[in-house]
């Protein structure tokens, strides 16, 4: 409920977990619960088959879309949705979980599946366990109190997937120059802070 209260046409879902042995019945259960409840119905789509990682996305109930074509990886690390608006106009929205270790499958994979649903404007959203500067830690708007960027792989290949398909970071083109971080550690020791969790959309 404290999702769904925001009445946001799309939420993004990632490491939802749902593939353990009680998953049928849970997820059954869960539609259920996203399409009645008191503040606004959704329909539930998921990629997740395991008891690790998964993403989903929730639409507003309300919005006539129709889903043309879906896309996923192996590893259930993304879900790519081609949705097309009673208007004929097509966009794509997809829920991104980035792996913690080095995996530049990952990249390659998620622009293929990308550039396969057509040229339309693309919003995706999510956990990317990387930042999207990939400066040098010092100079690095994206992370504080650190002795290197995280994953710095991974946001080198996040910044040639952006280059490829005309990608921005809405936040960072409105806030240039905002210091603001979505991962602090539990706790008051450790000070370290960055800003893996964003969205990324067509230019």
């Amino acid at each position: 409920y404290g999702i769904v209260q925001l009445a946001t046409d799309f939420i993004f879902l990632g490491d939802i977990r749902l593939g353990n042995r009680h998953g049928g019945k849970q997820v059954a259960a869960l539609k259920s619960q996203f399409l009645n409840n008191p503040y606004c119905a959704y329909k539930l789509e998921y990629i997740s088959t395991q008891s690790k990682r998964g993403v989903g996305i929730l639409i507003k109930n309300s919005l006539a879309f129709t889903e043309i074509q879906r896309e996923g990886d192996e590893g259930e690390n993304f879900l790519l949705l081609l949705l097309q608006k009673s208007t004929g106009e097509r966009f794509v929205v997809g829920s991104v979980y980035g792996p913690n270790a080095h995996d530049r499958d990952f990249f390659i994979n998620l622009e293929t599946k990308l550039t396969a649903l057509g040229r339309h404007p693309i919003v995706l959203g999510g956990d990317w366990n990387c930042t999207f500067s990939s400066e040098e830690v010092n100079t690095n708007i994206d992370c504080l109190y650190m002795e290197d960027i995280p994953n710095r792989r991974h946001s080198e290949y996040l910044s040639t997937l952006c280059e490829n398909l005309i990608l921005c970071d809405p936040y960072r083109a409105l806030w240039p120059l905002r210091r603001d971080y979505t991962y602090v550690p539990h706790g008051n020791l450790r000070k370290n802070r960055s800003r893996i969790d964003y969205f990324l959309i067509s230019s």
